[in-house]
């Protein structure tokens, strides 16, 4: 099975200086509290970016996960496991015991470790002030939504604690409460030798291009919202030629829609044109046959008055008028009317020809009917056109 490190932190202090140079010191390396991880440093498949997982007093202080600190290497940052196949190249010192500790002030509890450094350059690190603590264990994650008993939610357990290595390190995932105590650390403390000042900034290592990098638990979220929208504008930018594709076909479209629309509202121009002349053409029509219908009504009846009357109410009226044998005129059919009113105006119109020839007798000479023909439509244009100068 394969394991993965899993580092905390805390803070280095009370030191003493041996004859041969090497450090004694106190500090505290972890505590019951929530921890955070990305789901690929602990070897677990999620959706979310981060994990919270609880570490619950029961598995901290658990008399076997205690006594795994005891006789432990510390490192100065962490390498991976600690073995004595690589213990030559990274072990800087050893942990010569463990203990539970306890801060009244803020009434919390801490596993203390008595170290020895005796490495050089660990020893100036921690002098320039690198003094924060973590252990680098192996330990069990087991994915259980709960909440702590002061109501903070978490996505798991972690729990059988087995310590590896202590490593010295910048910042660490306890936070800055887990250090190597310095002198100054206890004076303001006013405690026992293991109390100190506390920040509460905890440390999640995240990996990016292959890299571990130790950041602030605040900072994982917006590491991982930015890895995300890297991400997405990295897809954005291969879609770039298809969007480009896209816009083309897209300007080809509109332009082909702008010319058809040019087609279309020049068609309805010309529609609109034809519908105009339609309408003018069929009102000529319109008037040209009232005025034949009214005339062939005054050939019948000269004192008819046909204003305000359509040509059906015209022929039905000369109907009535003329023929005599029909009764319950307003009853007939259209059709009845329309033939016997044509019977008439057949008849008026051989009436109307007798009175013009009459009429022009006296212009009619040598037997010439041409005349009395020329004056005969003189006077039926006339008769169509009349309405013109109403």
């Amino acid at each position: 099975m394969k394991e993965y490190l899993v580092c905390d932190s805390v803070q280095v202090s009370t030191r003493k200086v041996l004859e041969n140079g090497f450090l004694l010191c106190v500090g505290r390396v972890s505590k019951p509290g929530l921890y955070k991880y990305t789901p690929e440093s602990i070897g677990i498949v999620s959706d979310k970016p981060v994990l919270t997982f609880y570490r619950p007093p029961i598995a901290v202080f658990d008399d076997k996960s205690m006594e795994s600190f005891k006789h432990k290497p510390i490192t100065d940052g962490h390498n991976g496991f600690i073995y004595a196949t690589n213990s030559n190249q990274y072990m800087k010192g050893i942990c010569n015991d463990v203990f539970k500790d306890k801060d009244e002030k803020k009434n919390e509890e801490y596993i203390g470790v008595k170290l020895l450094i005796t490495d050089d350059e660990a020893l100036r690190e921690i002098d320039a002030g690198k003094k924060e603590l973590s252990a680098g264990h192996r330990c069990r994650f087991v994915l259980e939504d709960g909440t702590t008993p002061d109501g903070q939610p978490y996505d798991g357990i972690q729990d059988m604690i087995e310590v590896n290595h202590i490593a010295i390190v910048e910042k660490g995932r306890a936070g800055h409460d887990c250090i190597i105590f310095d002198s100054d650390d206890i004076n303001n403390n006013n405690k026992t030798s293991t109390n100190i000042k506390t920040k509460g900034v905890s440390m999640v290592k995240i990996t990016i291009k292959g890299k571990i990098y130790e950041v602030a638990d605040e900072a994982v979220e917006a590491i991982e919202q930015l890895k995300k929208e890297n991400e997405e504008n990295a897809k954005a930018k291969d879609q770039l030629p298809e969007i480009d594709q896209l816009r083309k076909e897209l300007e080809e479209t509109n332009k082909k829609r702008d010319e058809l629309q040019a087609k279309i509202d020049a068609l309805t121009g010309e529609k609109k044109e034809l519908e105009e002349q339609l309408t003018a053409d069929a009102l000529d029509k319109a008037v040209e046959a009232r005025l034949s219908v009214v005339s062939k009504a005054k050939a019948l009846v000269p004192t008819f008055d046909a204003k305000g009357k359509n040509i059906p109410d015209i022929k039905r009226e000369i109907v009535g008028v003329m023929c005599k044998d029909v009764d319950n005129v307003t009853k007939r059919s259209e059709a009845y009317i329309d033939g016997r009113f044509d019977s008439l105006a057949v008849k008026g119109t051989s009436a109307m020809d007798e009175a013009i020839k009459k009429h022009f007798t006296g212009a009619v000479e040598d037997g010439n009917e041409d005349v009395v023909e020329k004056k005969k439509k003189e006077k039926m244009l006339k008769d169509r056109d009349a309405w013109k100068n109403r």
